[in-house]
C-alpha cells in the first residue's frame, strides 16, 4: 500500500493509492522494506542558531525509520553550527568542501571523505572556513531510541 506524504508538514496523507501521485512531494510504500527520497524533495531549513546552514532531515520519522535519522547540511562559507552538546553520540560524513569541528579545548580540520563520531554529550560545533560550500551527511539515533 503506498502512502502519498508531504514533507513539509511530516505528516503521510490519509489516502492510500496503488501508485504515487507525482503532485505529492514523496511517497512512501508501507508493503516495501526500503524507503526512498530525493533531497530535492525534502524542504529545506536553517536551525536556530546556525549561520548560512542549510538543513534538511532526509530520512526520519515519517519514512519510518526505526533507529537511526539522516540529516544533510549545507554549510556556506563562513557558516557554522551552533557550539552545543547534546545527550546521544552522533556520525558526521563531509561529501564534499572543507572546514573544520571545534571543540570545548582543540579543533580538528575536516575535508571531503573524513568521518567524524561525536560522543555524548560532547561540545562541538561545525565550522566552514573553506571557500566553497562544505556538504555533510549527520545520522543521529531516532529521538526516541537516543
Amino acid at each position: 500500500m503506498i502512502k502519498p506524504f508531504d514533507q513539509k508538514d511530516g505528516a503521510p496523507h490519509s489516502a492510500t493509492t496503488s501508485s504515487c501521485d507525482e503532485s505529492i512531494i514523496g511517497c512512501i510504500d508501507d508493503d516495501a522494506p526500503m524507503k526512498k527520497v530525493n533531497q530535492e524533495s525534502v524542504e529545506e531549513s536553517s536551525p536556530e542558531g546556525t549561520k548560512g546552514v542549510a538543513f534538511r532531515q532526509l530520512v526520519a520519522e515519517e519514512m519510518g525509520a526505526p533507529n537511526f535519522y539522516m540529516r544533510l547540511f549545507d554549510v556556506a562559507p563562513g557558516g557554522n553550527t551552533p557550539k552545543h552538546s547534546h545527550d546521544w553520540e552522533h556520525e558526521v560524513y563531509v561529501v564534499k568542501g572543507s572546514g573544520k569541528i571545534v571543540l570545548e579545548s582543540t579543533q580538528e580540520p575536516l575535508s571531503e571523505g573524513d568521518a567524524v563520531l561525536v560522543m555524548p554529550n560532547e561540545l562541538h560545533q561545525f565550522v566552514n572556513d573553506g571557500a566553497s560550500p562544505m556538504r555533510m551527511i549527520c545520522v543521529i539515533p531516532r529521538p526516541d531510541n537516543g
